[in-house]
């Protein structure tokens, strides 16, 4: 698995993510859902990439573990995500929904982060 090929799909997802709020945010609801599909197929192709590239690597355990909660944490509130943002289009509450939003993306900036600090203080397995 090529690692600038994770790299660029990981860049894609933020880019689609950063898509997916502006329209939210300009009420352009059908760019929305289009950027918000596109962003997901992303992170779930980043999510297999970061597997297949983490199998060439020894993590520290805590960093790792770190970075398992918070990104496994990321995925269960998407759900949230978008329940309340089919409730917000059926006459729900926006601040219900921006809360979701918010705390998926701290999240998601998170998982990021804490992905970082893992491969920071990771050794590369060499096959022999």
């Amino acid at each position: 698995m090529s690692t600038a090929f994770f790299v660029l799909n990981l860049l894609l997802v933020v880019a689609c993510l950063f898509a997916t709020i502006h329209a939210g945010r300009q009420k352009v609801r059908a760019a929305h859902y289009r950027w918000a599909g596109a962003m997901i197929v992303l992170l779930a192709g980043a999510i297999v990439q970061a597997e297949m590239i983490g199998r060439d690597w020894v993590f520290e355990e805590i960093p790792k573990q770190v970075h398992l909660v918070i990104a496994s944490s990321a995925l269960i509130a998407f759900p949230l995500v978008a329940w309340s943002g089919i409730r917000l289009a059926t006459g729900g509450n926006r601040g219900t929904h921006q809360r979701f939003v918010f705390l998926f993306i701290a999240l998601v900036v998170g998982a990021i982060l804490t992905a970082l600090w893992m491969f920071h203080g990771a050794t590369r397995i060499i096959a022999e």
